[in-house]
């Protein structure tokens, strides 16, 4: 296990917005924890697959941030956020809706 996973980014990244990290082998989602104007997921297991899922409003817009990485140590900071239409963000969802399916 590695202690935290931790994001950072400009300013405003995840205000007015949601950040999960969802395990490629595990059914299980993680919340994010600010802590001194970074952001971590705590208690993550090591070199597990993840998908970073963020969304996030921009003048009453949602932009959505979605990467695929290996827990490590190394800070990530390159999340990037895109606009997407409210049908293009339930698509996204719906595809990530596979991790409800893994076996337990």
């Amino acid at each position: 296990r590695i202690r935290s996973l931790t994001l950072t980014g400009s300013s405003g990244l995840f205000e007015n917005g949601i950040s999960k990290i969802i395990f490629d082998r595990y059914k299980t989602v993680m919340d994010v924890f600010p802590v001194n104007g970074k952001y971590t997921f705590k208690d993550v297991p090591a070199g597990e697959n993840i998908t970073i899922v963020a969304i996030k409003r921009v003048d009453n817009n949602p932009y959505l941030a979605v990467k695929k990485i290996k827990t490590s140590t190394q800070v990530e900071n390159k999340l990037v956020f895109k606009p997407v239409t409210m049908e293009i963000l339930k698509t996204e969802m719906k595809k990530l809706d596979r991790f409800n399916k893994l076996p337990r």
